[in-house]
């Protein structure tokens, strides 16, 4: 009798399984952050042994996701226990939802991998810092650059999730898919609020001051105008920011999206060409958010805003619980956002006269840019 060679690798795999999901557990609980998705680890793996996806990976160890139960998982009687997938089924699931619909990677410079929960966010003065003219052989001349904190804090959040025993017995696992990947659309959005609310009103304890300025408009009667957002970006752009991502509710959204200066093609040349070389953005990236107010843009430098702060990865936890007859599943993260600089972030109101609400000083270059070198 020939030897089925595809058996004997899915043999391979199958017996590696423990030792994979320990691995990888052992990887997302250490002292350091990493957070190991279970699909990319195993296609990477055992990519030799012909694994190109995880339904392939699944398909070998023999499991049937458009047929089997997670029932039948978990009593299925082999030379290996195939129990320990379920929760990476599901963690799958999850993070392929979370990846889905969230905005806050496009508001974020980087992510940090932090120990503790509660941190400091540093920040420097360097008022006092400006280039000094020097004679030949003169010691430079020192200034001095202050150093100050505010305190962060992350957070843990989660959800538990019950299956009871006919879901378990009686419905395929492709069937809950769906509803797992939706929990973790879910995720994202509490994700996107987290950061939104960072970028808004600042790093936790800081008491509003770091918090997005308010500026207004040229004519409240007409809100705000395409020369509005020209103001705040020349602004910015002689700041080395670049306010080009923007966030607002839908209304909002769409009376930006309606301007006529984003919608019109300008047909004909000009007389004179004008090349404007402290540029504003050419293009902007419009997000949609409940959480902005009515008559207000957030206008973000993701370059210069917002860090994730990660602590914990996406855990899945199970147990059975007898008394109502329910597996129970906890997924969980730890994690947060702090803002960089403060003047990273603005909201333009339509609501509010740009002669009450000016763009703020410290967004004013004009002290630094004439300044003069002096001894």
């Amino acid at each position: 009798m020939a030897v089925d060679s595809n058996k004997i690798k899915a043999s391979l795999v199958a017996k590696n399984l423990e030792d994979d999901i320990k691995f990888v557990n052992q990887a997302r609980t250490n002292n350091d952050f990493k957070d190991v998705d279970f699909d990319h680890y195993v296609v990477t793996k055992y990519k030799s042994e012909g694994i190109t996806s995880f339904s392939r990976y699944l398909n070998d160890m023999g499991i049937d996701t458009s047929r089997e139960t997670f029932n039948d998982l978990t009593n299925r009687v082999a030379d290996y226990d195939v129990r320990w997938i379920i929760p990476e089924i599901w963690r799958t699931a999850i993070k392929a939802g979370l990846r889905r619909a969230p905005i806050y990677p496009q508001l974020i410079s980087r992510e940090i991998d932090v120990k503790n929960n509660i941190l400091r966010m540093p920040y420097w003065n360097m008022s006092d810092a400006e280039p000094r003219k020097l004679n030949e052989g003169e010691s430079i001349k020192m200034g001095t650059l202050s150093y100050g904190s505010t305190e962060m804090t992350i957070s843990k959040m989660g959800r538990g999730i019950t299956v009871t025993y006919e879901t378990s017995r009686n419905v395929p696992i492709d069937l809950t898919v769906p509803f797992f990947e939706d929990f973790g659309i879910k995720m994202g959005y509490v994700l996107d609020a987290m950061a939104i609310d960072v970028a808004v009103n600042g790093n936790t304890n800081s008491g509003g001051t770091d918090s997005a300025p308010v500026i207004g408009v040229s004519n409240t009667t007409t809100g705000i105008t395409y020369r509005d957002l020209l103001r705040v970006w020349a602004r910015g752009s002689r700041l080395g920011i670049n306010l080009s991502t923007t966030i607002a509710n839908e209304e909002v959204a769409i009376d930006l999206m309606d301007l006529m200066e984003f919608k019109t093609r300008v047909v004909g040349t000009p007389i004179v060409n004008l090349n404007i070389k402290s540029p504003v953005p050419t293009s902007a990236d419009v997000y949609v958010h409940s959480l902005i107010p009515d008559s207000q843009l957030l206008l973000v430098d993701k370059q210069r805003s917002l860090v994730k702060l990660n602590n914990t990865p996406l855990l899945i936890e199970s147990e059975k619980d007898i008394t109502n007859q329910t597996l129970v599943y906890v997924a969980s993260i730890t994690t947060g956002f702090a803002k960089v600089f403060k003047d990273s972030a603005v909201l333009l109101d339509g609501t509010v006269n740009v002669s009450a609400n000016p763009i703020p000083d410290y967004m004013d270059p004009t002290s630094s840019e004439q300044a003069t070198l002096k001894h």
